[in-house]
């Protein structure tokens, strides 16, 4: 029958690939997290600032940081073992002030946004994102090149120092929560379709004025991550987390929910965060040599009854930060796949 095999195809052409999509599976929203505590540290001497992590949603256990300014154009794999797992080098890019580190879909890939945003004296006349498509880890000691395209930005308010960003895994679109001393930060929106190559910078929508309650603990965020379910927005400062609910419109984040304080981790000066794969663990790095990695596990997802002393689920995060196919039980694999193979002979 001609051209077009309809849903049956296209979700059997999804299992074979295995690479289903974070927010279809193997991710959940969490209701509250344990606390942080050291869970290694990592073995790449070169890495004494990390100012972004990123934890990948197509590799299992792996993970990606980089150096703040003046470290060079580099991003460091490594597991959550510590282990290094070699670098992703970014052909002709400068690294002015590299302060942050998302990943998330862009077109039909999934790739690293680093935030070139870093602005301690708020003079800068524009700041820049680079994305480049994830590639796989290419193994301790190893260096794989990887050609970055770049946006320039402008705020509209004029110069401002951030350090976190966030990417969307439901649209593609970023979002910058500026690193303001006060407890009320800006939080500005970039469209995925701002990536239109455009020499021009593109200016940055203001979504709203986020408030931290608390006292010093609330000032400087410098850490920002959204959940693979596209449900919450993290927020870390030096002394303290938070989670926000995420309010859409049409599919598109127009605000924010009062923010929920969360656990992070504080021994030293820690920038940098990301939730894993399935959602159920947080990640931490701070600067340091050797850099630390914290983890705070979920101790109960939006699932489960409100008291329940049980311990936390482990099957959707089983195989560290990565969300596959490996997520779907063997046996109800083989009952779908069969069933779309069945209806497959009957058309």
């Amino acid at each position: 029958m001609g051209g077009s095999t309809g849903n049956g195809g296209l979700l059997f052409a999804i299992l074979v690939s295995g690479m289903l999509p974070s927010t279809a599976l193997g991710a959940a929203a969490c209701l509250e997290f344990d606390e942080a505590s050291l869970k290694s540290r990592l073995q790449i001497p070169a890495l004494i600032e990390s100012s972004g992590l990123a934890c990948s949603r197509q590799f299992p256990d792996l993970l990606w940081s980089h150096n703040d300014s003046g470290g060079g154009p580099f991003v460091y794999a490594f597991r959550s073992d510590g282990t290094a797992m070699g670098r992703l080098e970014l052909d002709g890019v400068d690294a002015t002030d590299w302060e942050a580190l998302g990943l998330g879909p862009c077109g039909d890939q999934t790739c690293l946004f680093i935030g070139d945003i870093g602005d301690n004296a708020a003079a800068r006349s524009k700041v820049t994102i680079w994305r480049v498509p994830e590639p796989p880890a290419p193994g301790a000691g190893q260096t794989v090149r990887g050609q970055a395209e770049p946006l320039d930005l402008v705020y509209p308010e004029g110069p401002r120092d951030a350090e976190g960003l966030a990417v969307d895994p439901k649209t593609g679109d970023l979002f910058i929560v500026e690193k303001a001393f006060d407890r009320v930060a800006s939080a500005y929106r970039i469209p995925a379709a701002a990536w239109n190559g455009s020499q021009e910078p593109f200016e940055a929508e203001l979504v709203t004025r986020v408030s931290l309650e608390g006292g010093t603990e609330a000032l400087l965020v410098t850490q920002a991550d959204i959940d693979p379910t596209g449900s919450e927005l993290f927020l870390g400062t030096y002394g303290a987390g938070y989670r926000l609910e995420l309010l859409r419109t049409d599919g598109v984040v127009t605000d924010f929910a009062p923010a929920l304080k969360a656990p992070v981790y504080g021994d030293g000066q820690c920038e940098a965060m990301s939730y894993s794969a399935s959602g159920l663990r947080l990640y931490f790095t701070c600067e340091a040599s050797p850099t630390p990695l914290a983890q705070s596990n979920c101790k109960r997802t939006r699932a489960e009854p409100e008291a329940n002393s049980d311990p936390p689920p482990k099957a959707a995060d089983s195989v560290g930060c990565h969300c596959g196919a490996t997520s779907i039980a063997p046996g109800l694999c083989i009952l779908i796949l069969g069933s779309i193979l069945r209806r497959r002979r009957h058309t």
